[in-house]
């Protein structure tokens, strides 16, 4: 969810005029301690919840900033965000007027001052602020959004313990259909809260491997109704509750609840609308395989309508599992002695070069981007574009990364089917320690699938390494083997709008079959890759849907009927 598109940030501690622009899902800001990442989420907590950490309201004299807070001025704190709603997120009745007023786009702008009880409000691009009524619709809408900051010190037991009202609410909702059987109700209570956790049981055995089951420990009997709710994890036939697991366990347990209550207030229309995280460091106390874990499943919540994380990383991996990032970094303010933290978005690959090249994160070869999730490698982005897209187009979530050289590597001049097999080949052992859960997938056109053997030789009998090859024999019929590529699986629908673009490049043959002149094969390969992006639809999808279905049930690892 990307309800918010964008921060601006005034006089906050380290930052004297920052911006988040164009914010993600699932956004990461990397960087060096002390360059300020933490403010940006802090300045988010105040704006929502009106502090800055828990029991700290913002102060002007702490939290102005900071290397001008002694500077005879007169001092302002000011936050803007720009908002735009999903279409999932409802204003639930009576609440008709704060839609009237906010629209679905629009900018929230909080401005706080010495010895004023509260901070002023600004809706959009007025310089005056809000009165008592339209202040009143615009809580009304911060109300529809849980905004959770994580600070990185918090002691995750200690969330959960915070959060057993909110747990228990989630419980006795799930508990109605109860009502009418009071003799059964204990009954329920069990089955009910084996149900709530039984994903998280899922996912906590898939990373601890000895315990054997997690439940919520609730009430038996009417004289332990007054329950604590808690976690119980077995483990060699004895329950364990969760404060005697590890960090690492008990980080996971926080996420995955706080998820299942926000899931429910989801459910439950009008209370609440959207969340947002705010997390600081969610790799802490986290070993390899559980911080792949929760970078993976922080970016799969995020990928839902309501629920948007920014968390700060020194983390390669929720670098490469965050739908975009920033670098941030504290630089001198032009023609004074004065730094301030800037936070300044970067594409993934640059934004990992970065923060290994300033010691944030550790080095990775690009081969071992995405370690939980299978790799698949085609020859160059149009081939890569259609697949995402297609993949779309059939409603399928994907759980793998679809890439191409140009987001491994700097591609040479020389692109193909060769430089491919010798990126392969100079990559081979980085390649063979992938796990088999995780392998790379290489793609090749159909006019090069009897190189594939080439490629497999390669790697010997890797079971972390793939090749498939598009079928020729499945390719438009209407089209010969002058459509070189992808683009011999296109739809005629496809082909026809591009022969409206420019009719000069495809000629047609007696028999109605479409042929392209060798020079003008780079241009239609433009023009369709521009019709790719703005209109692919499932229909297109004829003589690729079998090639992709397989290719889908490879990379999900999902075995076949």
């Amino acid at each position: 969810m990307n309800l918010i598109q964008s921060v601006s940030i005034r006089c906050f501690r380290s930052i004297r005029d920052g911006q988040l622009e164009n914010v993600d899902a699932f956004c990461v800001l990397s960087g060096l301690n002390n360059s300020g990442k933490s403010n940006f989420l802090r300045a988010l907590n105040a704006f929502f919840n009106g502090v800055v950490e828990r029991g700290n309201p913002i102060e002007i004299d702490r939290d102005y900033f900071r290397p001008e807070v002694r500077a005879k001025k007169k001092k302002v704190i000011r936050i803007t965000v720009h908002f735009k709603l999903p279409k999932e997120f409802k204003f639930r009745s009576k609440l008709e007027n704060v839609e009237s007023l906010l629209t679905r786009e629009f900018r929230i702008t909080k401005e706080w001052k010495r010895g004023e009880p509260e901070p002023l409000i600004y809706l959009n691009d007025s310089e005056d602020p809000v009165g008592a009524e339209e202040k009143q619709k615009v809580h009304a809408f911060l109300g529809l959004i849980s905004f959770r900051y994580i600070p990185n010190r918090v002691i995750p037991t200690e969330i959960i313990l915070h959060e057993q009202l909110a747990l228990r609410d989630v419980l006795v909702r799930r508990l109605a259909r109860f009502k009418n059987a009071a003799g059964k109700i204990f009954k329920g209570i069990e089955e009910t809260s084996e149900a709530l956790v039984s994903e998280l049981s899922k996912s906590i055995r898939k990373i601890g491997p000895d315990i054997e089951q997690i439940r919520l420990a609730t009430a038996k009997s009417l004289a332990d109704l007054a329950f604590r709710f808690g976690y119980r994890l077995r483990e060699n036939g004895v329950e364990i509750e969760e404060g005697e697991q590890g960090s690492g366990m008990q980080s996971l347990l926080m996420f995955q609840t706080l998820h299942l209550i926000d899931q429910d207030y989801f459910q439950q229309f009008g209370w609440k609308q959207a969340a947002i995280w705010a997390v600081e460091e969610p790799e802490s106390s986290l070993n390899t395989a559980m911080e792949v874990q929760v970078a993976d499943f922080l970016s799969r919540i995020s990928g839902s309508e309501r629920l948007q994380v920014i968390a700060t990383t020194h983390s390669d991996l929720m670098i490469q599992h965050a739908k975009g990032g920033y670098y941030v970094d504290k630089i001198l303010i032009p023609q004074t002695k004065i730094k301030q933290s800037v936070a300044t978005k970067k594409p993934f690959t640059d934004l990992l070069d970065m923060s290994c090249k300033f010691g944030v994160t550790r080095w990775v070869n690009p081969i071992l981007y995405y370690p939980s999730n299978a790799l698949v490698l085609v020859e160059g982005k149009t081939d890569r574009d259609f697949l995402t897209r297609a993949l779309f187009c059939k409603g399928i979530f994907l759980s793998y990364k679809i890439v191409c050289l140009e987001d491994l590597t700097t591609r040479p001049d020389k692109g193909g089917v060769d430089t491919l097999k010798s990126y392969i080949k100079a990559n081979a052992d980085a390649i063979k320690s992938r796990l088999p859960s995780a392998p790379v997938i290489v793609v090749l056109d159909w006019d090069a699938a009897k190189k594939a053997s080439e490629f497999e030789k390669t790697l010997g009998k890797a079971n972390s390494f793939h090749v498939v090859a598009w079928d020729e024999t499945k390719a438009n019929p209407s089209l010969d083997r002058s459509f070189r590529g992808i683009e011999r699986f296109f739809s005629d629908r496809l082909i026809e709008q591009a022969e409206k673009m420019n009719g000069n490049l495809i000629a047609r043959k007696a028999n109605g079959i479409r042929s392209i002149q060798g020079d003008d094969v780079s241009t239609l390969k433009g023009i369709l890759a521009e019709i790719v992006t703005k209109d692919l639809q499932s229909g297109d999808l004829v003589f690729a849907d079998s090639f992709i279905t397989e290719l889908h049930r490879m990379a999900s690892l999902v075995p076949p009927a």
